[in-house]
């Protein structure tokens, strides 16, 4: 996969993986909402929503829902649920680098990772 000049979470393949691994157990309302903690640096977005997310108020609202995602994650075994279903599928093409993404996201949240 080539990803020569990119960051994590600035591309679409990622966000793709990410859409993909918010729904890990179900869409809509079982929908996990790890992809707000990620858009902040979406560097498609309007200026305004960029001029946003460089402000204390959005700071605040972003801390509070990193917090939030963590105490999800860690509560009831969730993330360690969300990351053994994804290593499940390392072998499948693609697989190892969505474990990454997934790490990755549970390192976002602060949650606990016990692999």
């Amino acid at each position: 996969m080539g990803r020569w000049g990119m960051r994590l979470f600035e591309g679409d393949q990622d966000m793709d993986i990410l859409t993909d691994i918010d729904a890990t157990f179900g869409e809509g309302a079982d929908d996990l909402g790890l992809a707000l903690m990620v858009h902040q640096t979406d560097l498609v977005a309007p200026q305004s929503a960029r001029l946003y997310y460089q402000t204390k108020e959005y700071a605040q609202e972003l801390a509070e829902l990193v917090a939030k995602t963590r105490e999800k994650l860690d509560s009831n075994g969730l993330g360690q649920k969300l990351i053994s279903h994804w290593r499940a599928k390392e072998s499948d093409f693609g697989g190892e680098y969505n474990v990454i993404i997934v790490g990755a996201l549970l390192m976002r949240a602060g949650a606990k990772i016990n692999e």
